[in-house]
């Protein structure tokens, strides 16, 4: 007999088991054992192999068991406007709240998709350059979808405001009110509905408002655009 150096219990070695098991069975006067020691004291070992791969498999079954409700996590997210950029169109943020990592994001404005871009892995950012109604769509990882809409109501669409017109002589006074952007004053012209000629304003004041050109005698298409392009077109005659 010696020691099993793991456990530190005693372990009997196999002709100790087969002489003990021998004495056993004749002092119950039942038929020898016919299966050698050393078979019986590797049984548990087959037992272990045996059922090794249920067990393996039980595991995989827990395992995606408990992944299940992965599968069908939504992704959630806040929109909202935050600022203008530099030409001054509203800059709207998706802040993504998910356990889960996101597949792809995109923005629909007017039914036409819109550039999106990523400021890290929970962020996006995109900038309408038109009003409506504007669609974020957000999937992540596994395929789930939310889908949310915002109306963007902030671009300046809208061309400068002419508060009134006078005509002295040669001499056209135009006065303006700034609108949204403001006036892009180096971008004035008109054009002469007969001549085809095209004229820059005279002169022209920033703090007034006021834009004056010296015209010919026809009628002349004038051109006032905003500084995000959208133009007022007004005619004037000169007799």
């Amino acid at each position: 007999m010696d020691t099993n150096t793991k456990t530190g219990e005693p372990r009997i070695d196999a002709l100790t088991a087969a002489k003990m098991l021998e004495d056993i069975f004749d002092e119950a006067g039942a038929s020898p054992n016919t299966m050698p020691a050393s078979a019986l004291a590797g049984y548990p070992d087959f037992q272990r192999q045996r059922f090794l791969p249920q067990r393996i498999v039980l595991i995989v079954i827990l395992v995606l068991w408990l992944l299940i409700p992965a599968f069908f996590i939504t992704p959630d997210y806040d929109i909202a406007q935050v600022s203008t950029n530099e030409q001054n169109l509203p800059v709207y943020t998706v802040e993504v709240d998910s356990v889960l990592p996101m597949k792809d994001v995109e923005a629909v404005l007017n039914g036409a998709k819109m550039p999106i871009y990523a400021k890290d892995s929970k962020t996006y950012a995109v900038e309408p350059d038109q009003n409506g109604r504007m669609e974020i769509r957000v999937t992540a990882v596994n395929n789930q979808v939310t889908v949310r809409s915002v109306d963007v109501n902030t671009v300046d669409d809208v061309g400068p405001k002419l508060i009134s017109t006078s005509v002295e002589g040669s001499e056209v006074y135009l006065q303006m009110a700034e609108n949204g952007t403001g006036v892009a004053y180096e971008n004035i012209y008109a054009v002469g509905q007969t001549s085809g000629d095209i004229a820059l304003p005279a002169n022209y004041d920033r703090e007034t408002g006021t834009i004056i050109f010296d015209l010919a005698n026809e009628k002349w298409d004038v051109y006032i655009p905003d500084k995000r392009g959208n133009a007022l077109h007004i005619t004037v005659e000169i007799k």
